[in-house]
């Protein structure tokens, strides 16, 4: 075949791991073997040769922590991943009032046109887009209409 290295090292690997169960045999000292028993030797020789390089991915920071999950999950590892990986989580910064009801940018619309300012915020009473000098958590005209000093009561 075009792949005949790849078929030269597999077999060189399964001889390998057929001489290992050959070894393991003969050093236990159990008189009989399941039928499956070649089976169960191979995934725990697989498994015993990966661990090592699974534990480096689990503690790797820049792969997905879904990934690392998964990983932790395999080698029994779940209570450490979470202790370790899952801070608690704490709202360090207080819900804003003002809404992002988009992620694209508009022209804000008490700005003159030629400014061409933009802004992705919308005021939470009338939903027209605000930049960032008249954004307060009411847009400045509502506040003017409402009497009120530009602060949202909550």
């Amino acid at each position: 075949t075009i792949r005949w290295p790849m078929r030269y090292f597999f077999g060189m690997l399964d001889i390998a791991a057929l001489n290992s169960f050959v070894l393991f045999k003969f050093n236990s000292h159990r008189d009989k073997f399941s039928n499956n028993a070649r089976a169960v030797f191979l995934k725990n020789l697989a498994f015993a040769l990966a661990k090592p390089f699974m534990e480096t991915r689990m503690h790797n920071q820049r792969i997905f922590k879904s990934l690392r999950w998964n990983i932790a999950e395999a080698l029994g590892q779940q209570d450490e991943f979470r202790i370790r990986y899952d801070p608690p989580k704490v709202d360090a910064k207080p819900k804003k009032p003002f809404t992002k009801l988009s992620k694209k940018r508009k022209r804000c619309y008490l700005c003159d046109a030629s400014r061409d300012r933009k802004g992705n915020e919308f005021c939470i009473k009338c939903n027209m887009c605000i930049c960032g000098e008249h954004k307060s958590p009411v847009c400045v005209k509502c506040a003017s209409d409402d009497g009120s000093s530009g602060e949202y009561e909550m």
